[in-house]
């Protein structure tokens, strides 16, 4: 389906998707199509513009704090990555327990839930945690960016 709900066509299971995915869709288009967001309930592949993509802002939950002394509840600036093969890109930390939101400094493409976020201090590595879904993150109140 798209951004709106409508339905573009038909697939064998999510499974054969991932985030940001833009080959093998299955779907013709004017312009290229990206997978958005996986909903597995529904079974729902939901594709949309490279833009739509894009976020800023990235909530974890899961969060393992290795620096030194207890995690930080005040912003602290950091680089994080957001998969393993990057390079990691200026951040801001917040934590609150075993949950963190991290505010990149520029839009990020592709964020997947459920894959790890680490972050660091220079070549420090101080934790990381797991990447939620924004409308999980909406339900435990933390702040969700927009796009």
């Amino acid at each position: 389906v798209d951004l709106e709900g409508q339905v573009l066509g038909r697939h064998r299971g999510i499974v054969h998707f991932t985030i940001g995915q833009r080959r093998g869709l299955g779907v013709s288009a004017p312009r290229p199509l990206y997978v958005i967001r996986l909903e597995p309930a529904t079974a729902r592949v939901v594709v949309g513009p490279r833009r739509a993509l894009l976020r800023d802002h990235v909530n974890l939950r899961g969060v393992n704090w290795l620096g030194s002394g207890e995690p930080p509840t005040r912003q602290l600036r950091v680089s994080v990555k957001l998969r393993s093969a990057m390079a990691a890109v200026p951040a801001i930390l917040v934590c609150d327990g075993s949950a963190a939101e991290v505010i990149l400094d520029e839009p990020f493409a592709a964020v997947a839930a459920g894959q790890a976020c680490v972050f660091y201090d220079g070549e420090s590595l101080l934790g990381g945690g797991w990447i939620m879904r924004q409308e999980a993150a909406a339900k435990a109140g933390r702040r969700v960016a927009a796009g």
